[in-house]
This record gives structure tokens, sequence and C-alpha cells, in this order.
């Protein structure tokens, strides 16, 4: 072997130890969720790859009904991901409870995150996770369609059905409501219930002081009835993807929707323009208030062989730029203090509006507390109310159940 080659074989040798230093250096953080933001995991992985070029992260998304049983699954028999994306409030404790994952106030820096993020990400005062959005729902209107009939943003609920009339008389269908999924119409009711109820009346019903079959309340599931004879024909086979397709596409002027809604009907129909509004009140002289909630949090597998490299990722979502990207590439809210909204994205910065001004202190349905017990409020409410749309109970009926149910194990209705 002359010079020359002993010199090619030292200097193939010195680049294959240093590859395979690098594979073994290499560690891949697994990630579930429900959310389908492969991009957007993409682009953080090679943010964090500044920093940590030996990170990688193995990112999986799963349908949203299927996602909580999956990863229960997965969690039990010692196969779930080194972070779980996990659903606010209930969805913290269910794996914080039983020592799925670990506690992070003592690992992480939460001092960007505002109490009421932390509080549904919590459980005995510790917390369990990162939160990642503030999602709010509201009312969706196509602005053209308002225009060319001259109505404007209602400042109370009997506005809103004057609304609804004048655009039947013209032959346009006022509302496209999904009645498929019970969980959507949960939703529809809490925001509705929001501005009816109030911010006083609803402290008061969680506190226990208030109750389900109060009239107050009763009135609230009769303001969906009302909506009734302006919904789109055979409403109640509707999904929740039917109307994000349809509502972009002019099917309908309005549509109960959620922050997480603008991204796909941009992409539809890109060149429409959408506006927003809280459900009004009764009264003028009232506030119009917002259900917003805390959609989840990312928690650390207790059982995770790669905690350090997970924990790199975690740190990294607890970060103003982190916060800024989920703002940028997801078009939601992050909890995060200081994260603004591009000047072009008018929707996002009408929610951020929402929740600062208008966020209720404390919510009765999804996320609440309401649902960290069996049977659980947003379940019964949803099923709830597609019996009352189909007829087959009674807004007082439905009242009942609930206050009954809810009453069954949480304690301020024990009294």
């Amino acid at each position: 072997m002359n010079r020359k080659q002993l010199t090619f074989m030292v200097v193939l040798c010195l680049v294959l130890l240093v590859a395979n230093s690098a594979l073994a250096r290499t560690q891949t953080v697994s990630l579930w969720n429900w959310r389908g933001e492969t991009e957007f995991w993409a682009a953080v992985e090679k943010e964090i790859r500044k920093e940590h070029p030996e990170i990688r992260i193995d990112y999986r998304t799963f349908i949203p009904t299927e996602y909580d049983s999956i990863l229960m699954v997965g969690m039990q028999s010692g196969e779930g991901p080194d972070i779980i994306t996990l659903r606010g409030g209930p969805g913290v404790a269910k794996f914080a409870e039983p020592g799925m994952v670990e506690r992070l106030d003592k690992i992480l820096d939460f001092s960007l995150f505002p109490e009421g993020a932390l509080t549904q990400a919590s459980m005995n005062a510790g917390v369990y996770g990162v939160p990642f959005a503030l999602q709010t729902y509201q009312i969706y209107y196509n602005k053209e369609i308002y225009a060319k009939y001259g109505l404007k943003e209602p400042a109370t609920w009997d506005q809103l059905i004057e609304n609804c009339r004048v655009l039947q008389a013209n032959g346009v269908t006022p509302f496209y409501f999904q009645g498929r999924e019970g969980w959507g119409l949960s939703l529809v009711q809490t925001t509705i219930g929001a501005s009816i109820l109030g911010a006083e009346w609803i402290t008061g019903l969680v506190k226990g002081k208030n109750a389900f079959t109060d009239p107050k309340f009763i009135d609230s599931l009769y303001k969906v009835l009302e909506l009734k004879p302006f919904m789109q024909k055979n409403f109640e086979a509707a999904s929740y993807s039917d109307m994000q397709m349809a509502f972009p596409m002019e099917k309908a002027a309005m549509t109960f929707g959620g922050m997480w809604d603008v991204k796909s009907f941009d992409q539809i129909a890109p060149e429409k323009e959408w506006g927003m509004f809280l459900v009004p009140p009764v009264k003028k002289t009232d506030r119009p208030y917002a259900y917003a909630y805390m959609d989840g949090a990312y928690g650390l597998n207790s059982a995770s062989k790669n905690r350090e490299a997970a924990l790199k990722v975690l740190e990294s979502t607890t970060s103003a730029k982190f916060g800024q990207m989920f703002v940028e590439f997801n078009q939601e809210i992050s909890p995060i203090a200081g994260i603004q909204a591009p000047a072009e994205l008018t929707e996002l910065q009408q929610g951020l509006k929402f929740v600062e001004h208008h966020a209720l202190p404390d919510i009765y349905g999804v996320r609440s507390v309401l649902t960290f017990g069996v049977p659980d409020i947003h379940t019964l409410l949803g099923a709830g109310m597609q019996a009352i749309l189909s007829g087959e109970k009674t807004p007082k009926q439905l009242a009942e159940e609930l206050q009954t149910g809810i009453a069954s194990w949480y304690k301020p209705f024990q009294k």
C-alpha cells in the first residue's frame, strides 16, 4: 500500500468514525397529538437543532376523536411517546394522577405563562404540562353577505335574530349548523351561555350557589332552539368538517366556530373576508363574554427513555420564540405573554382582544371543573343539545339531567 492509499484509508476511517459517532449521539424524541401539525413541528425541530443538533422529533398525529383512547392504550402498554399532547383540565389530571406524566414546574420555567393557563395544566398545585393554545368559540360571518343586505354586527340577541330574518327573507341561509357531533353542540351552548348567563352567574354556578335548573340557565338552552328555524336543512346530519367546508363556500351567512377554524376557511376561500363577533347579550347594556379555554398542554412521559432530550424539546415550548411560531403557523392564540398576531391575521387579532377583554373568569363546559368527573358536563350537554334540537327532550328536562348528573360527584352541588 503506497502513501496515497494509506492516507485515503485513514481519512475514510476518520469520516466513518465521525459519522457513526454522530449517529450514536442522535436522540429521537417521539411526540403524539391530534392536531395535524406536521409542518409546524418540522419547523420547531429545525429551530431546536440550531442549539441541539443531535435531537430529532418523531411527530405523529391521530384522528381527534380517536386520539384519547390510542394514547391511553399506548401509555398503559409502555409504548407511549416521550412527549404527550394532553387535553386541558381533566385531560391533564387523567395522566397526572396515576403518575404517567412528570411534574414540570420544578424543572421548567413557566414565568411567561398566565396563572389561568397554568391552572388548566395543573393538579394539586403542580404543573404537569406546557400550555400551547388558548381557544375561543364565536360566531363567524361572511362580510360580503352582511354588506349586501346592510347588516351590522348585532349588539343584542334580538338584533341577531333580526339579522337572521333579513337573510332568510332574501333567500340566504342564516346559519350553517353541525348537529351530528355532540361536542360541537356543547361548545355552541356554552358560547351562547357565556353572554346570556354572564360572568357573575357562571361563577355562582361553579361555586354551587346557582344551579342548572335555574330559569336563567333554562333560558340559555331555549336560545339555541330560537336559532333552529334559521339553520340549513338537515343540519342534524352535518358534521363539523361539513361546516368547515360549507361556510367558506357561502352555504350560509354565519356559523359557530373556533379560533382554529380560520385557517381552514382561508385555505378554502382565500379571497373571502370573515368577520367574527361574540354572542350578543340580551340587553345592550350587558357585556358580551368569550368562552375561552386552554386547549391542551405538552406533558413528559414518566417512563420516557429519552428524558433529557425530551426536556430540551419541552423547554423550547416555554419560550417566546415558540409562542410566536405557534401563532404564525397555526393562526391560533398562544398563552405565552407578549405574543402578537401578524397584522394580516385580523381574525386572530380579534381573538386576542376577546381573550384580553371579554374572557369569562370561570367556565362551566369543556375544560372546566365540571368535566373532572363522570358523567361530565361536556358529554351530557352535547348529547342533551342533540335531544333538544330533535324534540326528544325539553330544555327543562335537560337542565334537570345536568344538575342530577353533576351533583352525583361534584361536591359544591351537594350542599
